[in-house]
């Protein structure tokens, strides 16, 4: 995308890099809620049989 510019390459990347590790940051977040929240296991056992979670 920048190959004339690595400053900028690297800025995209960097960006891309942090949006990802957001996103991951907050599936653990939901994660760890079903394995260990209050509603635990009844909504680790909902995700793992594909039915939606409620609350």
């Amino acid at each position: 995308m920048h190959p004339d510019d690595i400053e900028a390459a690297l800025i995209q990347y960097e960006r891309a890099l942090f949006l990802r590790g957001a996103e991951a940051a907050a599936e653990a977040a939901r994660d760890f809620d079903l394995c260990f929240g209050d509603d635990a296991p009844r909504g680790l056992i909902q995700l793992l049989s594909g039915h939606e979670r409620t609350r």
